[in-house]
């Protein structure tokens, strides 16, 4: 996952059990909703003269929470040359699937097409400075994390995002300890507030912000550096995917928290020391993640030695399956939308030698198929990017190519005329 420079060998019943529960709360509500009446289009939504909130209830697929313009053809569009934006920055997506760019060097620069265009601002002066920063972006505005310029220290903010662009930033420092190797942030939908990060003191940490102070917990130790990207349950407890150096190997980890504590699974065994990770925050109530999987050799054809699995933890258990078999990508996302369909892209290279590459692929009826390919440019492998899916389906590649100008490759909805959200506005301007 890119922000500024630029988310136990298997769960014990108990905690299988009580993630398999709420997915059974769900399917139990997907196979016998039950439904206001008069209900006049079928979609489970009263009428708002009815007392309910569906603003058009002759129509099932216009109704609160239903997809605001659903995904179309992918488009390439132009942002900045990468040394317009003032460094360090990080990128992010809102709920809406509008992207916001905010430069964290404390000039406030930021930037954002929720409107569906271009707009760029100057949040106060008083804005993170850092030496490297990771945002997010919900209904409440814009959250930073951030360390300071010798990246010992950590620190957390918040906007009111563009509506109030004048107001002044908040925050406090968060507990760390040491250099900081790996950092990584995600709000529920409730807000609940998490951080999660290794330092050199070789502990992974999770961290939530509750009533204004940072309560830390220790994961596990490590036995070198790790990667991770952070996400988690309808509830507001973390799951944090993580690649943990050891030796030569670094291998994938998924931990859960529950009221029984934290849980370990381990997802790979003696891969390479460096992976890519993808961690979905749109999901249906039970993890979905991707990793890029490579053992010296031992997959793919020849001179093809990396591939990419999917895993996501089901009632019965985790499910893994191979995505692809020839890539190398430089960085991924997953998410899933409002059907229940996986959407997985990323962008990366075949070969050493091939030019970059965007691939996408979904999952329906349990099958992993691709939909859309395309070569991106030729830039060098260990380019730096950043895929986002929303909670349409939608994918956005945000990435610069051999020039240093920066661009996107997306398949958002683009605004026809009607209100499927009943949000009152039709696409993304009502929300970050």
């Amino acid at each position: 996952m890119w922000d500024a420079c630029s988310r136990l060998r298997s769960l014990t019943l108990a905690v299988t059990l009580a993630l398999a529960g709420c997915a059974g709360r769900s399917e139990r509500r997907e196979l016998s909703p039950v439904c206001p009446t008069p209900d006049e289009d079928g979609d489970c939504h009263a009428a708002v003269e009815s007392g309910g909130d569906d603003c058009n209830d002759r129509d099932p697929t216009i109704y609160p929470g239903a997809p605001d313009n659903a995904p179309g053809a992918f488009v390439r569009d132009a942002f900045l040359n990468w040394y317009a934006i003032p460094f360090p920055f990080a990128v992010a997506q809102g709920p809406g699937g509008a992207l916001h760019v905010l430069s964290c060097d404390g000039s406030g620069w930021y930037a954002t097409n929720r409107s569906g265009a271009w707009q760029f601002l100057t949040l106060p002066t008083d804005a993170p400075a850092s030496g490297w920063c990771s945002l997010w972006v919900d209904a409440d505005g814009l959250d930073v994390l951030y360390t300071n310029q010798l990246n010992t220290s950590l620190f957390y903010a918040h906007h009111p995002g563009s509506e109030a662009s004048d107001a002044a930033w908040s925050g406090e420092s968060v507990p760390s300890s040491g250099y900081l190797l790996s950092v990584d942030f995600w709000r529920s939908r409730e807000g609940r507030t998490w951080a999660a990060y290794v330092a050199d003191s070789r502990a992974l940490t999770l961290a939530e912000r509750v009533d204004g102070v940072w309560r830390t917990e220790e994961v596990t130790k490590i036995g070198g550096y790790a990667w991770l990207t952070l996400s988690g349950s309808d509830d507001g407890e973390p799951w944090l995917l993580s690649d943990r150096l050891d030796d030569i190997y670094g291998n994938a980890f998924f931990t859960s928290r529950s009221e029984a504590g934290l849980m370990d699974t381990q997802l790979s065994r003696d891969a390479t020391s460096s992976m890519d990770l993808a961690l979905a925050v749109h999901h249906r109530g039970l993890p979905e993640l991707a990793f890029q999987y490579s053992r010296h050799g031992n997959y793919g054809p020849p001179g093809h030695f990396s591939r990419v699995e999917a895993h996501r933890l089901t009632p019965s258990g985790w499910e893994q399956v191979v995505v692809d078999d020839d890539f190398w990508p430089e960085c991924m996302g997953i998410g899933v939308d409002g059907s229940g369909v996986a959407h997985l892209a990323m962008a990366g290279h075949a070969t050493v030698d091939a030019g970059r590459e965007f691939r996408s692929y979904r999952r329906d009826a349990g099958r992993w198929t691709r939909d859309h390919a395309e070569l991106l440019d030729h830039r060098p492998a260990g380019s730096v990017c950043s895929v986002f899916v929303d909670e349409t389906g939608a994918v956005t590649l945000f990435a610069a190519d051999e020039s240093d100008n920066v661009f996107f490759v997306a398949n958002r909805g683009t605004p026809d005329g009607i209100d499927q959200n009943c949000d009152g506005v039709d696409g993304v301007g009502s929300t970050m």
